[in-house]
């Protein structure tokens, strides 16, 4: 959103002030509630938290507001990803891959974990692409920053057998303990 807006600032070749604005208090905003959200979770009551960041009722309340809109719109975001990647394997299995790989492509612009190991998997096994380990391991590498755990596994497997890259068994030691850990994580919740 942010980045949307910035663009549009410069393509304009000026700085609307308005805009400019509405930009900086959504961003201080964001800020703050994120600092808050933050403290939340470090400190467990809440009063002495609103006392410390000197919040009154009202802004409680807005910032609670805030963050569940926040919460609800990346839930969102997640469906529509998630609905889009479906759509583009239906069109690889229905024989139209070029369609599936833009849109899965286009996710992974997005920063879409789970179509960053797709394309990752597919480059790996020359699947629906021609092979090829150094994007792959990009992409395994990009879904694994977002903690996509099938990624992880994927590049654990590679780091530990040589695939696509010189054997690094202290890097395939580091990603396994990941897994465990967020294997621990995935069953708390």
């Amino acid at each position: 959103m942010i980045n949307r807006r910035l663009k549009l600032i410069i393509n304009k070749g000026g700085v609307n002030m308005g805009l400019f604005s509405e930009l900086f208090s959504n961003i201080v905003s964001d800020i703050l509630i994120n600092s808050y959200i933050s403290a939340i979770n470090y400190e467990e009551d809440e009063n002495n938290i609103n006392e410390d960041f000197g919040l009154s009722e009202e802004d409680t309340k807005y910032f609670q507001q805030r963050m569940l809109k926040g919460m609800e719109n990346i839930r969102k975001t997640q469906e529509m990803r998630r609905d889009q990647l479906e759509y583009a394997m239906k069109k690889i299995d229905d024989g139209d891959v070029e369609t599936g790989l833009a849109e899965i492509r286009d996710l992974s612009r997005q920063n879409y974990g789970l179509a960053q190991y797709a394309l990752g998997y597919f480059y790996l096994n020359g699947k629906y692409v021609e092979k090829d380990y150094f994007y792959a391991l990009y992409f395994l590498t990009q879904a694994d920053k977002k903690n996509v755990l099938c990624a992880t596994e994927l590049l654990a497997n590679c780091f530990e057998n040589g695939i696509g890259v010189a054997a690094n068994p202290e890097r395939a030691k580091i990603l396994r303990k990941k897994i465990k850990e967020l294997e621990e994580l995935n069953n708390q919740i």
